[in-house]
């Protein structure tokens, strides 16, 4: 999604991970928007190990990587197309 942002706004994406940012700021499609919500707050608990209060291979299984891996398909799906 970055380098969606440099593509498009021809500048700098603003700091930091959040996806729904970007996706506001690129007038990104509702699916795409709401499959960056779904994908956002994982990448405070997949950097940062102590942020998830627990174990983080104990918070997921096979639904919920089923589901992260169906959105992060959407947003690349989406930032592909953008960028041909």
């Amino acid at each position: 999604m970055k380098a969606l942002f440099i593509e498009v706004k021809r500048r700098l994406p603003p700091k930091g991970h959040n996806m729904i940012q970007l996706c506001r700021e690129l007038g990104a499609p509702s699916r795409v928007s709401e499959a960056a919500m779904e994908l956002n707050p994982e990448y405070t608990v997949a950097r940062y190990p102590n942020a998830a209060h627990g174990i983080p291979a104990e918070m997921y299984n096979a639904s919920s990587a089923k589901i992260h891996l169906g959105a992060a398909k959407v947003v690349m799906d989406w930032v592909d197309g953008s960028l041909k």
